[in-house]
């Protein structure tokens, strides 16, 4: 039980990644909810497809076996190191936009990169316990900054007016992009674990993500929304509790650092055991 929920804290973490940052509307609500429900699905579909193909791999025999596996690893580590450069840019983005306006992104990128390296290079067990430190905070976190901004929410913003339309693959794509980049590390460190603590970590991500959804939409439209580059962040500002936190964004900058942080490290843990692989298999000439 207790490594089931080290699991789920784990995928979760690295599902949620960059996504909230990453959040986007087209100006349809219906599009926007039904875009982001179909890429989770999918992307579902595809990291259990693909999990069921790495564990029946080793059985399979063909002429180019080793070749195949060895290109497939290589590029596993590029798109891993990719996908690490990638999220960590995006944070560090967000960092010189909202966060601290006038700083470099030199230095928020350097910071994390630096972090992410650390937990990568103290293995998987650090990453484990971060994320089962941090999901819990930044699942209250969300909760209680949607709480505070209903009173700011219109109901009207929520029932879609518009119907489907083939808009609905700009808001598809993005999403399920975004969740194949989080499968590549899910797949390595997750890869003889069982299916149920995957599904209930995409239930749990999903949930979180269509909570953060509504909350932007119950705010400003998708129409508004449409035209902000981090529309969850300004949703959230506008919540108040009473004299004692004006604006509640604050809450979701610790939510973007930790949610970045384990997906980059992740990557970068996977990485580095990938090149270990390779090497060892080179010495012992199992390529």
């Amino acid at each position: 039980m207790k490594n089931n929920v080290s699991t789920i804290c784990l995928v979760s973490m690295i599902i949620l990644g960059d996504i909230l940052l990453t959040l986007k509307f087209f100006g349809n609500a219906w599009n926007d909810i039904l875009g982001a429900t179909l890429a989770f699905a999918s992307a579902g579909i595809v990291l259990f497809a693909a999990k069921y193909a790495l564990n029946n791999f080793s059985s399979c025999k063909f002429k180019y076996k080793n070749t195949f596996n060895l290109t497939a690893l290589i590029i596993s580590v590029l798109l891993l190191i990719i996908t690490a450069l990638y999220v960590a840019f995006n944070f560090s983005l967000y960092v010189v936009k909202i966060m601290l306006p006038w700083q470099n992104i030199t230095l928020p990128f350097v910071l994390i990169a630096v972090i992410s390296i650390f937990l990568a290079l103290n293995g998987k067990t650090v990453l484990y316990k971060l994320s089962v430190l941090a999901l819990p905070m930044i699942i209250a976190i969300i909760i209680f900054m949607f709480s505070f901004s209903v009173q700011f929410m219109n109901v009207k913003y929520l029932l879609p007016y518009k119907p489907l339309n083939k808009d609905i693959l700009s808001a598809f794509c993005p999403v399920f992009l975004n969740l194949l980049s989080s499968s590549i590390p899910i797949l390595f460190l997750l890869k003889n674990q069982k299916n149920k603590p995957l599904l209930i970590s995409f239930g749990l991500s999903f949930a979180v993500y269509i909570i953060c959804v509504v909350n932007v939409l119950g705010i400003f439209g998708s129409e508004l929304a449409q035209t902000l580059s981090y529309p969850y962040s300004v949703a959230v500002s506008t919540a108040a509790m009473g004299e004692i936190f004006s604006r509640l964004d604050g809450f979701f900058y610790a939510v973007a650092f930790f949610t970045a942080l384990v997906k980059v490290g992740a990557c970068l843990y996977s990485a580095k055991e990938i090149v270990v692989l390779i090497i060892y298999r080179a010495k012992v000439k199992k390529f």
